[in-house]
């Protein structure tokens, strides 16, 4: 073993301060949760926002057709309103959540294999309303259902339609855009309502 000459020091390469990086990893976490936090603050007012809104745009709705409509008319549109809900729910097959879960959900293919299945869906309920129509109208006996019935289905068949950009929007957490999209389909709702 060689000693060393004299005025000649040996060290150790220096040691990564680690404290330094402790420090600058604790303030990207604090700066990361912050963010985090600011999203669903401002995501939480935009959905309690939207969601009263519309509550009381349907509240308005529901007054003023009550006004317009015979109690009749109003009690089959609650009627077929309900009916449509029934069939809505009972046949969703969870593409919005499987389009926000998916390590796939912005993939073109994946989204295009979606919204196809959502255009079948909607067309298959269609399909029943106009197979139930007959029977419903028997039930209940208002002949006028025969007609109101597949009518009214027609929606499903448009709302299938819809772009799987919304699913996107809910995925990427845009809760303002999604919000002010309900809330201005809602008034064009409520004025095509009372115009006609």
């Amino acid at each position: 073993m060689k000693l060393p000459e004299q005025g000649v020091v040996l060290t150790e390469p220096p040691a990564p301060d680690l404290q330094v990086e402790e420090k600058a990893a604790d303030r990207a976490a604090e700066s990361l949760l912050s963010s985090l936090r600011t999203r669903a603050l401002k995501g939480t007012a935009w959905t309690v926002g939207s969601y009263a809104t519309g509550t009381t745009l349907r509240l308005v709705s529901n007054i003023i057709l009550s006004r317009i409509l015979v109690p009749q008319y109003f009690g089959l549109m609650t009627l077929l309103n309900t009916t449509i809900a029934g069939l809505i729910l009972f046949s969703d097959l969870g593409l919005t959540p499987n389009i926000i879960r998916s390590s796939r959900g912005n993939d073109e293919g994946f989204l295009n294999t979606a919204w196809t299945m959502q255009v079948l869906r909607g067309i298959g309920l269609w399909i029943v309303c106009l197979s139930i129509s007959r029977p419903f109208a028997a039930f209940y006996g208002q002949p006028q259902l025969r007609v109101m019935v597949p009518v009214i289905g027609l929606t499903l068949v448009i709302n299938s339609f819809n772009s799987t950009s919304l699913a996107i929007l809910v995925r990427e957490m845009a809760v303002r855009q999604l919000a002010l999209l309900e809330l201005s389909l809602q008034v064009a709702q409520l004025v095509f309502t009372i115009a006609c």
